[in-house]
């Protein structure tokens, strides 16, 4: 199983990411993570919602999705190079 880290996950993408995740057999949720903690995955099972990146990715995500805006987009991709971790 592969485990997936959605960075961006409470806007409109994100959240259909993270609904795909929850209906895989194959890919587990392990890490929803978004800048705005207002937001929550409404109705959506699995991890909490996280606001730092560093933190997220550091708990176990095999690779990252990145749904975020284009300004939140280059510090998706400085996060997952620091946790080593594959960013999509």
């Amino acid at each position: 199983m592969i485990r997936v880290g959605v960075i961006g996950a409470c806007g409109r993408m994100g959240l259909m990411v993270c609904r795909a995740l929850a209906d895989s057999d194959d890919f587990a949720l392990v890490a929803a993570i978004e800048v705005e903690p207002a937001l929550e995955l409404a109705g959506q099972g699995g991890p909490s919602l996280a606001a730092s990146l560093a933190d997220a990715l550091a708990g176990g995500a095999d690779v990252a999705v990145d749904f975020t805006a284009p300004p939140g987009a280059a510090a998706a991709c400085e996060a997952a190079i620091a946790a080593r971790v594959p960013l999509v």
